[in-house]
């Protein structure tokens, strides 16, 4: 389900998403949309934007959004290894609080989803057994309509420089061919913005 799509644009990170809601025999429009942003404390340094997105599980969603208190970023410590040992730790211990997790093959915790993060520049992603993915792109997408929007994204990569048309077309794109990605399609930056993409 879903479409999210992410952008470097500059110095920040782009993501936009779908409002699919439902399953393959139903569906409705989400009035909450599925890319938000989150401040992290950057320790002796001003706050920064990390953006999600995600797709799968709705209630991934919420606790993503609303009850994650994303742990403090220390500049002199590698990206990776903060989303590796701290980020996704931090997402690991929320959903098994909250009952998000199952045992997958008797031992590995795994959850319904996987979402699209943007942090420093940075394009990761969070998959449904906690590995996380770092992009050496300047783009990337998840979700049922993932294909199709990478597809959009690698033919419009030098025609346009707006990351924001991009997206949408790359959604789009995705809505044209997937019956789980539905517009409005709305938009998050790591440089605070936030709204529907026209």
């Amino acid at each position: 389900m879903t479409c999210i799509v992410g952008i470097k644009e500059g110095d920040k990170i782009v993501l936009g998403g779908d409002s699919f809601g439902g399953s393959g025999y139903h569906f409705q429009k989400l009035s909450d949309p599925k890319v938000f942003m989150s401040e992290v404390n950057c320790a002796g340094e001003e706050s920064e934007y990390l953006v999600m997105g995600g797709c799968g599980s709705i209630r991934m969603l919420q606790l993503l959004k609303y009850s994650l208190s994303i742990p403090k970023f220390d500049p002199d410590m590698d990206i990776n290894e903060w989303m590796v040992e701290v980020f996704a730790e931090s997402c690991r211990a929320l959903f098994k609080e909250r009952g998000l997790t199952q045992l997958h093959h008797e031992q590995e915790e795994s959850f319904a989803g996987t979402f699209l993060i943007g942090f420093r520049g940075s394009l990761f992603t969070l998959q449904d057994d906690f590995a996380v993915f770092g992009w050496s792109g300047d783009e990337h997408a998840t979700g049922a309509g993932e294909e199709y929007a990478l597809g959009s994204l690698f033919s419009t990569k030098d025609k346009l420089k707006s990351a924001k048309a991009r997206i949408k077309i790359a959604l789009d794109a995705a809505a044209e061919f997937s019956p789980m990605v539905v517009p409005p399609h709305a938009f998050v930056s790591t440089a605070g913005e936030a709204g529907w993409l026209k």
